[in-house]
């Protein structure tokens, strides 16, 4: 039987449909020893099914590879002479010869065997990751409580450390470090714009086997890695704190890379995942992960463009959808503009204030240079939100500390060629694709520099007349819409739901304020349904142009130990002082469906918060119940803080708006020495997020002190000037 069905693959007549591919011969060698003694319902071996289905039957494939995938757990030990599994080797016959139907249920009954499923977004600065979870997308969080890993490497003594220390720790170590990985995935020693992209690399570099190396510092000598290899390690990293998150064996991913990715980068990307112990079921273009992230393959037809302006690149994908389907039509952009030149331009404008103010050039001192950029990264960060923000660092050169406040303008006005080579590529890309800005639908923001409100004006003048989209966090969209393509790909459809009725509010729901502490809005236990309740914010600083609300439901007095359930930004709010208000409307209905309404000025902006039955499970319902009980003398002593800590901020804050603007111009000195203890008072909060009671009444005597000196240098002052008034 093994003879004759060999013998049939291999007849010219099959090749239409299933030809005699070398790794299907590959395939058969391993299984024998297991494949043949496993039959199906109809008693039929996989050789069997293979000599006599039809012949473009997709039922036969999919059959014969189910088959195929009852028998992997046995011979999941055996390997070829490459080290590949079974399992390896039916995924890459798929991919050659199968239809994208087929490979799409292959696909999903692959991820079925075991293991979580993640999104992924390998980013030249940033690697992201999300999963989909209880209806929804749950991004990962690192050890440092972010979304957003470093995409940074750094050999240690005998380990390598990933990720944010690695980051942290790389302005000592220059020689030592590795990062980007993504610009030299797959790349040829020959490539033409090698040679020029090497001298962004910190570290040293070398050519090999047609290849480029990173060569990196340490203590028992150097250690030479490829880019895969330094990737493997990153995934790994991202790979364990999803595992630590959500407490599930991670085993497949669905990776998104930039279209331009020829097939030596898609490979090096798959390499590196099997580095990190991950299958890739599938990779995907970012911009398709980013139109996925807004939904828009729902959209039945239409025209978009994908701006992705991030640390290392800017890149335009200009793409058009129909029913469900997109199709690149082309795609332009500037590999050497990204967050990372922005951050060079305030480096360098540091760099020369530092000269003025100390005498002493620290542009070629590289420990220096690598302090500067970190912080320089901060500030441009802080100034997409606020207006002015302060560069600081303790021994920047030679025990000398550097301080520098500077402004959204001045950050405009030292990149503003930078920013107008944004529009370039904007009239490429659409030359290219043979149409008008006036034929783009919608235009969709990703990457952390398309927050900059400098780079979204630009825009906004250049499409007058079409949507931007930015209600998806630009950082995350990519993992966000990898981690949707990832649950589609997986097979795991969203069970039918159970019709959920609720009389009474189960939990409570409400946002997260000031200090961290959720402030319940709809209480547990409260009438359903709710329409409309309204809660009152007020901005936190001045001329803040958005507000995040992040909704969560739970007992705990803090936001962080409840469950998320959505976020909502509302931004291009009015720019007005501290303490602007915005109303935020809270509506639930007897199906559990929530919907969040945040208003300020003119500005609208609306969440709903779907239903599902495993959210009001009654064994979920009773753990948070009786979780905040257990917690409940811990989390009332650190609201006591946070109460504590708001008193002292809150004063501070009304002395500067409304006792100093009202002090006379003779109340000079008094009016100086009570503002500088104001600043001072604010500056020791920033600085000490978690102080002490006892030391937050100190500074609150200390505001009281000085503002009673004011007030009884004023009632002197206007004392004698009665005097003078009556001589």
């Amino acid at each position: 039987e093994t003879m004759e069905a060999l013998a049939f693959i291999k007849d010219k007549h099959v090749t239409d449909w299933f030809p005699a591919h070398a790794d299907v011969q590959e395939l058969l060698k391993l299984l024998e020893g297991t494949g043949l003694k496993h039959k199906d319902n109809n008693g039929r071996t996989i050789l069997h099914h293979l000599a006599s289905r039809s012949r473009n039957s997709n039922a036969y494939l999919v059959e014969m590879f189910q088959l195929v995938l009852k028998l992997l757990p046995e011979a999941a030990a055996v390997k070829d002479a490459m080290g590949q599994t079974p399992s390896q080797i039916v995924k890459e016959v798929a991919e050659d010869l199968l239809s994208p139907f087929t490979l799409e249920i292959l696909s999903s009954l692959l991820q079925q065997t075991s293991g979580e499923v993640l999104g992924i977004d390998i980013g030249g600065g940033y690697t992201k990751a999300g999963s989909w979870s209880e209806g929804r997308v749950e991004m990962i969080y690192n050890e440092l409580s972010s979304a957003s890993t470093p995409s940074w490497i750094l050999a240690r003594h005998s380990d390598m450390v990933v990720g944010s220390h690695a980051k942290e720790e790389a302005h000592a170590n220059l020689g030592s470090v590795a990062y980007n990985m993504k610009r030299f995935l797959g790349r040829r020693a020959d490539d033409p714009f090698l040679t020029s992209d090497r001298k962004r690399v910190l570290c040293s570099t070398s050519l090999r086997q047609n290849k480029l190396w990173y060569v990196m510092e340490r203590e028992r000598g150097p250690v030479e890695m490829l880019p895969e290899q330094l990737l493997g390690l990153l995934l790994e990293r991202v790979k364990r704190d999803a595992e630590r998150q959500l407490n599930k064996t991670i085993s497949h991913a669905v990776v998104a890379v930039p279209p331009h990715f020829n097939r030596e980068q898609r490979q090096a990307v798959e390499r590196a995942a099997i580095l990190a112990d991950l299958n890739v079921l599938r990779i995907i273009h970012e911009p398709t992960a980013a139109a996925t992230a807004y939904g828009l393959e729902s959209e039945r037809r239409g025209a978009m463009l994908v701006c992705d302006f991030g640390a290392s690149s800017y890149d335009l994908t200009l793409m058009t959808v129909e029913d469900g389907i997109f199709d690149i039509k082309a795609t332009a952009g500037d590999m050497n503009l990204g967050g990372d030149q922005l951050d060079e331009r305030l480096v360098q404008f540091c760099t020369e204030e530092f000269k003025r103010k100390h005498g002493k050039d620290i542009s070629k001192l590289d420990e220096a240079q690598r302090k500067l950029s970190y912080k320089c990264e901060q500030a441009k960060i802080s100034l997409s939100g606020v207006h002015q923000t302060t560069i600081e660092v303790d021994n920047l050169a030679e025990g000398v500390d550097f301080f520098l406040s500077i402004t959204r303008a001045q950050l405009e006005s030292l990149c503003s060629d930078l920013f107008r080579n944004a529009l370039d590529p904007l009239d490429r890309i659409l030359r290219n694709a043979k149409m008008t800005k006036e034929e783009v639908n919608k235009v969709v923001l990703v990457g952390g520099c398309s927050k900059i409100p400098k780079f979204r004006a630009l825009l906004e003048s250049y499409f007058q007349d079409q949507e931007i989209l930015k209600h998806v966090d630009p950082l995350h969209a990519i993992a966000h819409g990898a981690a949707i393509q990832a649950h589609v790909i997986s097979g795991r459809r969203v069970m039918k739901e159970v019709e959920v009725s609720l009389t009474v509010a189960p939990l409570s729901l409400g946002i997260e304020t000031s200090g961290g502490v959720m402030t319940a809005v709809i209480h547990r236990g409260e009438d359903l349904p709710v329409e409309g309740k309204e809660f009152t914010l007020h901005t936190v600083s001045d001329y803040q142009e958005a507000i995040l609300l992040e909704v969560y439901e739970g007992e705990r007095l803090f936001a962080r130990d409840n469950e998320l359930l959505g976020r909502l930004l509302l931004d291009g709010i009015p720019l007005l002082p501290r303490g602007q208000q915005v109303s935020v409307f809270f509506s639930m209905a007897t199906d559990g469906t929530v919907e969040v309404r945040a208003v300020a000025g003119k500005k609208d902006q609306q969440l709903v918060i779907t239903s599902n039955k495993e959210r009001y499970d009654k064994q979920k319902v009773r753990r948070s119940i009786l979780d905040a009980r257990t917690h409940k003398e811990e989390d009332e002593a650190r609201r006591k803080l946070v109460d504590e800590r708001t008193e002292v901020e809150g004063f501070a804050h009304w002395l500067k708006t409304s006792i100093v603007p009202s002090m006379s111009s003779s109340q000079g000195e008094a009016r100086k020495r009570l503002l500088d203890q104001i600043e001072r008072t604010l500056e020791w909060l920033r600085l000490h997020p978690n102080a002490p009671s006892e030391d937050l009444e100190l500074h609150k005597e200390a505001l009281e002190s000085a503002e009673h000196e004011a007030v009884s240098q004023g009632r002197q002052d206007d004392q004698t000037l009665r005097k003078i008034e009556r001589v």
